[in-house]
């Protein structure tokens, strides 16, 4: 069975999956994710204290998940099939932000990357022997990531005061620290948070 997932598609990702029946009621799903780059200050999120600005922003992503399904029904064409999964996922982001503050600019470019093993609970329907709409409703799951790369600055930079609003990006989960006494600088961060996980498929049986 081979699906698109729509919901990732409408925010500029694209997901497709391949699904594996193994028997009436297990089946592996294999998924790659691709974002390519995309510019704009809305890429980023921005949590910077009153003075600071986000003045320009590039990402993209790749990725997959493997999950381990067992519908709690039955049938390999049945209508309406819930199901619980286990899954592990990972991601790379690969990103520049700037940030400006008083006339002086301040870049990071590096890498974001990110694990997660957990749970998803769904539900998939399939129509006329030949679709499916696959809802995964909820999934989450302990998620491990690191944030990694180089710092530039303008001309007289202050880098602990930038340093010091760097911490308050929510998923880094603590303090970027960074290293260096000029610029380029270097910093890095490990982090444990909640993942979490949902999507909209469509897909064609075969």
């Amino acid at each position: 069975m081979a699906k698109v997932n729509v919901a990732s598609a409408a925010f500029g990702t694209a997901s497709f999956s391949f699904e594996k029946v193994r028997d009436k009621q297990f089946s592996w799903q294999l998924t790659a994710t691709y974002r390519p780059r995309i510019s704009g200050p809305n890429m980023a999120f921005n949590n910077l204290e009153t003075g600071w600005e986000l003045s320009r922003s590039e990402a993209q992503v790749i990725g997959g998940q493997l999950a381990y399904r067992f519908y709690t029904r039955k049938g390999r064409t049945q209508p309406t099939k819930p199901y619980i999964a286990g899954y592990f996922q990972h991601h790379i982001w690969d990103a520049s932000v700037t940030h400006q503050f008083d006339g002086t600019s301040y870049t990071a470019e590096g890498k974001w990357t990110q694990s997660v093993l957990g749970l998803q609970y769904g539900v998939q329907w399939v129509v006329n022997d030949a679709w499916s709409i696959d809802l995964t409703l909820v999934g989450f799951g302990l998620a491990f990531g690191q944030v990694s790369g180089t710092a530039t600055t303008g001309p007289e930079p202050n880098i602990g005061f930038w340093e010091e609003n760097l911490g308050f990006i929510p998923w880094v989960g603590n303090h970027i620290n960074i290293v260096g006494s000029e610029s380029p600088y270097t910093f890095k961060a490990d982090y444990t948070s909640i993942g979490i996980h949902s999507a909209l498929r469509l897909g064609i049986l075969f």
